[in-house]
């Protein structure tokens, strides 16, 4: 197979050598390939755009005008003479070859026109073995459209064999007046530019109707919905961008002179590049909706902050490589400004440093899963609120005043994170204030009431909590109620709450507790107060205390294992106090 391969390449090697070393050299070398062309050879152009000097040429265009300008000069040889190798020099003391050099009229305009070999350097990346190479000149390029133009009506000289094409057919089929000049163009190039339009604008709506129907088909399928502005943008942009390729391809067959063509070419290439950006750049968005409901319907939040970061990350990507491309269809040295920005690199590399800080602080983001979008966070103990969605830059966090926090993903790599939504439960801790005129009875079969209460609510935790009587205050006695929350959410919890604090009040309502709230009371009396219990003369004071504290503690009113968790919900009576004397 080597072996085949190689033989191919060596003949073809021989029939389509290049050979630039004299006038003659590179006339015989064009004319032989342009020959081979004729014969339906389409890779022979290109040996023939080799002997012409198209440097001068916009490098996103050199193909097209290339092809066009080797096309023309063939075309106006062929009705000048058969060309006589002899007559043509091989060693050439001036620099410049002149074949014919005239001015011919176009209609009502006279131009200056020339078809001349001149002798260039060679390019490095030529590995042809002459530095200094012959090739048609840069003024033959520019004028031969006029040349042709003013020959086109001639027959080819004969025993010449004629450049035919598709073209040449469908142009002796057109009317007269097609061939008519109105305003620069000739009536069929403007019949043409209508016709090349209207086929962009039928093949746009003929995809994108198709196009569509494809589309919802699959959206209607997992039930995914893309919002109209997103939908519309996508198919204006895929619209422009089929009529700037339609357009640009068209446009060639209208044998425009370089002047025209080369701008309205660049033109094209400029309206298809943007719409191709725009059209990607929404496009992202399209996937990104579609996989986020994918993500919603899945229980890993993971997706969630994956999918957005993925859709912005595409986008500026789609953005960076668009501006490069943008920049090339405008004609811009986009090589001359990214090693511009190369030299620049290390004031770049300073000036980015917080944008790399962030960028490697939300794959820290990513990787890490601190939080989830939703989730309750709070930032080094003073940025609260929830995710609502994490960037290649920042995060943003909605407060609960309803602002907006926009925190670098630098600092959130470097801060400490409380992440709400992460709780397995969730604390409840308040104080019930009851009057100092409560019995003790009372404030006992309060607690155990509470209890119950917790107990049989689906959402408390049953295997902690805490209900006893811990602080006498100025005004009242307080409860200390303690407990945790298995609740998936802040409303839950909320509810589980309100509902909990309701059962207390209409617990206290029933068992006439009173709760306490601050007050002031000022007692009057207009005799003299009674001491009530006195203690006993024959007995000493610490003794008579110490003895009514043992007396009490035996006979306590509390169970022996007061409650804190769901173990202590069987039934007690008073075996389970102690007894006393």
């Amino acid at each position: 197979m080597k072996k085949i391969i190689f033989l191919i390449l060596f003949v073809s090697s021989n029939v389509y050598s290049i050979d630039l070393s004299s006038p003659r050299a590179t006339m015989k070398t064009y004319l032989m390939a342009m020959h081979n062309y004729k014969k339906g050879d389409n890779s022979a152009i290109h040996i023939a755009m080799e002997t012409i000097n198209l440097a001068h040429l916009d490098s996103a265009i050199k193909e097209t005008s290339g092809k066009l300008i080797a096309e023309q000069l063939i075309q106006t040889l062929d009705r000048i003479e058969k060309i006589n190798y002899a007559e043509i020099p091989i060693n050439l003391k001036e620099k410049i070859w002149i074949y014919k050099k005239k001015s011919v009229h176009v209609g009502e305009k006279v131009y200056p026109v020339e078809i001349s070999i001149s002798l260039q350097k060679n390019g490095d990346k030529d590995k042809r073995k002459h530095k200094q190479i012959w090739k048609f000149t840069k003024n033959t390029s520019d004028t031969i459209g006029h040349f042709w133009n003013s020959l086109k009506k001639k027959k080819v000289v004969h025993g010449v064999v004629e450049l035919k094409s598709k073209k040449d057919k469908i142009k002796r089929l057109m009317p007269a007046w097609t061939a008519d000049r109105n305003f620069i163009l000739l009536n069929g190039q403007w019949l043409g530019f209508i016709g090349i339009l209207f086929l962009g604008w039928l093949f746009s709506v003929i995809i994108i109707f198709n196009l569509d129907r494809v589309i919802i088909g699959i959206l209607a399928k997992d039930r995914v919905k893309i919002p109209k502005k997103v939908k519309n943008k996508v198919y204006k942009s895929l619209k422009w961008l089929i009529i700037s390729l339609i357009w640009i391809s068209g446009i060639r067959l209208l044998e425009l002179h370089l002047e025209i063509l080369n701008p309205l070419i660049r033109f094209g290439q400029i309206i298809g590049t943007i719409s191709l950006v725009v059209l990607l750049y929404y496009f992202c968005d399209m996937v990104a909706a579609y996989f986020l409901k994918k993500a919603k319907e899945s229980e890993d939040g993971f997706d969630d902050i994956l999918v957005p970061l993925l859709q912005k990350t595409a986008k500026f990507l789609v953005i960076a490589i668009g501006f490069i491309f943008i920049g090339q269809s405008l004609a811009l040295d986009m090589k001359g400004i990214l090693a511009g920005l190369g030299i620049g690199g290390i004031a770049f590399a300073f000036a980015a440093k917080d944008a790399l800080a962030n960028f490697f602080g939300s794959i820290t983001v990513l990787f890490d899963r601190p939080f989830h979008i939703g989730d309750w966070v709070v930032i080094d103990g003073t940025i609260e609120g929830q995710v609502e969605s994490v960037g290649l830059r920042s995060t943003k966090i909605r407060t609960f005043y309803n602002s907006l926090t926009i925190v670098p993903n630098g600092t959130i790599s470097n801060s400490s994170i409380d992440n709400y939504n992460q709780r397995k439960f969730r604390r409840f801790k308040t104080t019930v204030g009851v009057q100092y005129d409560t019995p003790p009875e009372k404030i006992e079969a309060f607690c155990e009431g509470i209890r119950e209460l917790i107990i049989t609510n689906k959402f408390a935790r049953k295997d902690y909590f805490n209900v006893y009587l811990n602080e006498m205050s100025d005004s009242s006695l307080n409860i200390l109620l303690h407990m945790f929350w298995e609740v998936p959410n802040y409303p839950t919890e909320l509810a589980e709450k309100h509902r909990l604090l309701i059962d207390i009040i209409r617990l206290a309502k029933k068992m006439d507790v009173e709760f306490a709230f601050p007050t002031s009371t000022i007692h009057m009396y207009t005799e003299e107060k009674s001491t009530g219990v006195e203690v006993p003369k024959e007995e000493a004071p610490q003794i008579y205390g110490k003895n009514l504290a043992k007396k009490i503690a035996k006979k306590s009113i509390s169970p022996k294992n007061p409650r804190s968790d769901i173990k202590g919900t069987q039934d007690f009576d008073e075996s389970d106090l102690d007894s006393g004397d």
